[in-house]
């Protein structure tokens, strides 16, 4: 359930007009009233949300009676295509259940808030809106750092401030394509160069990869295997492979291909001219309108860089995030059963056995463990069922039911020395050892893990310091 639906049953209002949920969805998708309709029929809402109306005698909401089927859909589609009546209305319920519409969170402009999530969150990834917390969930979500609550405000400054990194990117990209047309030369100075055997077939090409640029400039066959040994080609190829680079030259897929358009523009700037395939270019590199529509490929080259960047920080981020969480719940895990481990500790006195293992009368501490755990064994239930005799099963046994019970089992057998005098310390000094040991094992572990746990909080607030460079 969402927030809003919160507030609304606190009210008593389980209902939404139509018209209401409209300019919800109009808010939220800043789109028009024709554009809200046509989304909730694209996302089929007449088939799973009904209109229902309004009873003013009765005070209830129902479907007509001669609906379709009347189960409300038919009501829902000619809400959505014609004219309201403005008794129309829908069950908050079942919108905040019909899950399409978590895209675009509806009922944040009435809360006046989303909630962001820091990294992943269920289905939600880094940077979507959280949607369908109740009240402790999202303050407990807000406390461990997964989701932040920002403002509809600060959510539209925060895509404000994206918006104008990127067009300021674009500006600067049409700012440097505009130096590079100013200090070219006029068409006449650029002489066409001819064509050689292999030009002529590699300017009918609708895509090139670094090679086949490299074979172009250089007249060589683009299939051919010794390619290496050609001089000329390999100082094209390195030239070409430097664009690459730079984003010069932008390629769009795995095999390294880049739009022919680009090619021309590219080629045309460095004065390498071929009659048919960039001739026409040249006229143009001087003009402010053209060039921008045949080189667009190299602007969303710009762009798409910057997008990669931000991508990568923001799933390094999450990655982080996701194993600082894991670190946080393991650790926190291991503090508790360190925490009880003390507490059972602190209700076991010390044993008094003397400090040294070599006075009379004491046994060895590897010794004592082995009792320790043997009392555990024989005292402790195995796992499994036994089978009644009337049938049925119940929980296995301990072979012993008390500490006190085995005492008197060895006392039975009239052993000397054996006596449950003797006997009593030594299981008790075994217990205490093997209690011991453990909490000296768990300290152990919980430094490790806090060692882990601290470095991978360095890493995450490293990681973010540099998205935000």
């Amino acid at each position: 359930m969402s927030t809003l639906l919160d507030k609304f049953e606190e009210h008593e209002k389980e209902f939404i007009s139509v018209p209401e949920t409209l300019n919800l969805i109009m808010q939220a998708t800043k789109g028009t009233l024709e554009q809200a309709k046509d989304y909730l029929l694209v996302i089929k809402l007449n088939e799973h949300v009904p209109v229902l109306y309004r009873d003013e005698k009765r005070l209830e909401f129902k479907s007509k009676p001669n609906d379709g089927d009347g189960n409300g859909f038919e009501s829902t589609y000619r809400a959505l295509t014609s004219e309201l009546e403005g008794n129309e209305y829908f069950s908050i319920k079942a919108l905040n259940e019909f899950r399409p519409l978590d895209e675009n969170d509806i009922f944040a402009h009435r809360r006046g808030y989303h909630y962001v999530a820091q990294h992943s969150v269920g289905r939600f990834k880094t940077g979507a809106y959280v949607i369908g917390l109740d009240d402790s969930r999202a303050e407990q979500l807000l406390c461990t750092g997964a989701i932040e609550k920002l403002t509809i405000k600060e959510v539209e400054d925060r895509e404000s401030k994206k918006v104008k990194f990127l067009t300021k990117q674009l500006a600067d990209a049409r700012a440097q394509l505009a130096a590079e047309q100013a200090s070219k030369a006029t068409e006449n100075d650029k002489p066409l160069i001819e064509l050689g055997e292999y030009q002529k077939l590699l300017i009918t090409y609708p895509l090139f990869t670094a090679h086949q640029i490299a074979c172009l400039l250089s007249d060589y066959n683009p299939v051919a295997q010794d390619y290496d040994s050609n001089d000329t080609y390999r100082l094209y190829r390195d030239m070409t492979d430097v664009a690459v680079d730079a984003r010069l030259l932008t390629t769009f897929n795995e095999k390294g291909q880049i739009p022919s358009e680009q090619v021309k523009v590219w080629l045309a700037r460095r004065n390498f001219i071929y009659e048919g395939f960039n001739d026409d270019v040249v006229e143009y590199l001087d003009d402010e309108g053209d060039p921008l529509k045949r080189s667009g490929d190299e602007f969303a080259g710009i762009i798409g860089v910057v997008y990669e960047m931000v991508h990568k920080l923001d799933a390094e981020v999450e990655q982080l995030s996701e194993e600082y969480e894991e670190l946080r719940l393991e650790y926190k895990e291991l503090e508790e059963k360190n925490e009880e481990l003390v507490a059972e500790s602190k209700q076991v006195k010390p044993s008094s056995s003397p400090k040294n293992d070599k006075d009379k009368g004491t046994v060895p501490r590897n010794q004592l463990i082995t009792i320790g755990l043997l009392l555990e064994l024989l005292t402790t239930p195995p796992k499994g069922f036994d089978v009644r005799r009337g049938g049925g099963t119940k929980p296995k046994e301990p072979l012993f039911s008390s500490q006190n019970k085995i005492l008197d089992e060895i006392g039975s057998h009239g052993i000397h020395g054996q006596g449950k005098s003797t006997v009593g310390p030594h299981f008790k000094a075994g217990k205490d050892a093997l209690n011991k040991s453990t909490h000296d094992l768990d300290v152990q572990s919980k430094e490790s893990l806090q060692e882990c746990f601290d470095a991978a909080n360095e890493a995450l607030r490293d990681a973010k310091k540099r998205k935000e460079r």
